[in-house]
């Protein structure tokens, strides 16, 4: 009976606040306040720094670095002592006198608060596109403050899934799936390396792992043997389209864990003609060569 007459007690509150002009406006998330701080900096992005806005596609934001005011790092600190406190059982009546005046002046200074975006997005219409890494600061009204570049990266368009896959180590043979333990492999190995590497050296590198995977997608594999398979083919058609593979060679191995094969090819005229191919470990091609 009294839930029944709170119930009715609600509705009767909610038409006459209707009646009176008054609409309920519920509180603005946490989540909804961090996507309109990103639609802000994409726009800004879109204005201040791509030349064709419509060129310009958000890839991903990382996590969101609060950066507080000197008021507030010392109320979280009076906070820590205070749980520590309550973990005890003790009670310091002077820290909550503290905690309640440092309340207050962190109160006044809530306008300070900055927030630090790291945020990837690619720009560009031709064959080639840029995709940037850049940490964006902001207020709380959503001003951008200082806007950095971190890294810029030139890829092929085509490249532009996979790169996104590999940002995010995303399964590339089986797209919309998770990794296999063999894609998770493959990342590391090329990920560690890419580390290892500087300005064009990296860039370049990177490009020939986003390659990688998209033959990998194409033969549904990331087997070695698979993926040499492909590139000596690619290599072989890019030089004569109208050559005929007729065997691929083992593969072999030397100590130092490069790969070496050759591949026995005929052109239409039945002129036959032997490759040698050698890759190093990460499957960059080292050498080609005609050989009798």
């Amino acid at each position: 009976m009294k839930n029944w007459v709170r119930t009715l007690f609600f509705v009767v509150l909610l038409f006459a606040m209707h009646a009176c002009g008054l609409r309920y406006t519920p509180a603005e998330t946490p989540e909804d306040y961090q996507l309109r701080r990103q639609k802000a900096i994409e726009a800004y992005l879109k204005t201040n720094l791509v030349a064709d806005s419509s060129s310009y596609e958000s890839i991903a934001f990382g996590q969101t670095e609060l950066i507080k005011p000197a008021s507030f790092r010392l109320l979280d600190s009076l906070y820590e002592i205070k749980l520590r406190n309550d973990q005890n059982h003790r009670i310091d009546k002077e820290l909550e006198i503290q905690i309640k005046e440092q309340k207050e002046k962190a109160e006044n200074e809530k306008d300070l608060i900055k927030y630090l975006d790291y945020h990837v997005f690619k720009f560009g219409s031709t064959d080639t596109i840029q995709v940037i890494a850049t940490n964006v600061l902001t207020n709380k009204s959503f001003t951008v403050l200082e806007q950095t570049i971190i890294s810029s990266l030139p890829i092929p368009k085509k490249y532009l899934e996979k790169y996104k896959q590999y940002l995010f180590e995303e399964s590339f043979i089986y797209p919309g799936t998770s990794p296999t333990y063999t894609e998770r492999y493959f990342y590391t190995f090329y990920k560690d390396h890419a580390a290892t590497l500087v300005a064009t050296e990296k860039d370049k590198f990177i490009c020939h792992t986003l390659q990688l995977m998209l033959e990998a997608h194409k033969k549904k594999s990331v087997q070695t043997i698979d993926l040499i398979g492909q590139l000596t083919k690619n290599k072989i058609l890019e030089i004569a389209p109208e050559i005929q593979i007729q065997a691929y060679g083992d593969i072999y191995t030397d100590e130092e864990g490069n790969y070496w094969l050759t591949v026995d090819c005929e052109f239409l005229t039945k002129q036959k003609v032997k490759y040698y191919f050698r890759f190093n470990p990460y499957l960059e091609l080292l050498k080609m060569q005609e050989i009798d």
